[in-house]
C-alpha cells in the first residue's frame, strides 16, 4: 500500500517511529526541485473506527457519534429516540461496510470534525 503524505517532519524523525508493513512516500516543497532528495518510509498505521450512541434523556433524543467511518473525522448528529429504527440501523451498516446510505437523512445537530 503505498500513501503520499505531505509532512515537516524531517527523516529521522519519521524513520524512527517507522514500522514494516506500508511504505509511505514523504514530500514537500523540495520533492518538486529535487526529486532525488524524496525517500520513502514504512509504517503501520493505528486507527479505529466506530459508533457510540448517547442517549440524551432529557430531550428524548439518541445521539451518535461516528468516528472514521467517512474518512478521519467524528460525525455528530442526534435523532428522536423513535426515529431510531430498524431501517436507519440498517442505513448505519451500510455505511459502516462502505456502501451507499442515508443514515444522516432527517438527523438534527450534524457536525464534522476533521482532525488538524
Amino acid at each position: 500500500m503505498h500513501i503520499r503524505v505531505v509532512t515537516d517532519l524531517d527523516g529521522a524523525a519519521l524513520a524512527s517511529n517507522a514500522a514494516s508493513t506500508g511504505s509511505v512516500k514523504v514530500v514537500g516543497p523540495i520533492d518538486e526541485l529535487l526529486p532525488e532528495v524524496a525517500k520513502s518510509y514504512a509504517f503501520t498505521a493505528d486507527l479505529t473506527a466506530g459508533v457510540r450512541v448517547l442517549p440524551l434523556h432529557e430531550e428524548g433524543r439518541l445521539q451518535f457519534v461516528i468516528r472514521n467511518l467517512d474518512g478521519l473525522a467524528t460525525i455528530k448528529a442526534s435523532f428522536a429516540a423513535q426515529e431510531v429504527t430498524i431501517a436507519r440501523l440498517d442505513e448505519l451498516a451500510k455505511w459502516w461496510v462502505g456502501q451507499p446510505q442515508h443514515f444522516l437523512e432527517g438527523a438534527q445537530g450534524v457536525q464534522r470534525i476533521e482532525p488538524v
